[in-house]
């Protein structure tokens, strides 16, 4: 679960302002917010990006653990020439040039 502390005024202003329905929550208390699920991109999980690349995404929330290239070249091995970072969905994770896959059904661990 990830916490979250619910936003402070600050002059007219309410800063990391969180709203949640029916909640009746005040200022400076802790909220637990359900944390999504892990995935690890494997052979079997794997979906590679598709040319040409997305220049404009959507905005709906299922995230994805991408494997992006960290662009190190090593002179002694082992160092990874990839990482695994999640992406908000598969659209913002195949518009980084630098993906070259992902895997759906939740963040990186």
């Amino acid at each position: 679960m990830k916490v979250m502390k619910i936003g402070v005024p600050v002059g007219s202003a309410i800063v990391g302002m969180v709203f949640l329905a029916g909640v009746g929550l005040h200022a400076g208390e802790m909220v637990a917010l359900p944390q999504a699920p892990t995935v690890l991109v494997t052979a079997n999980n794997f979906v590679a990006c598709k040319n040409p690349r997305p220049e404009i995404c959507y905005e709906v929330y299922a995230p994805v653990c991408a494997v992006r290239e960290t662009k190190m070249r090593c002179i002694v091995a082992p160092c990874a020439a990839t990482e695994q970072i999640s992406y908000p969905n598969d659209c913002n994770a195949c518009a980084d040039p630098q993906v070259i896959g992902f895997a759906s059904g939740g963040e990186c661990p």
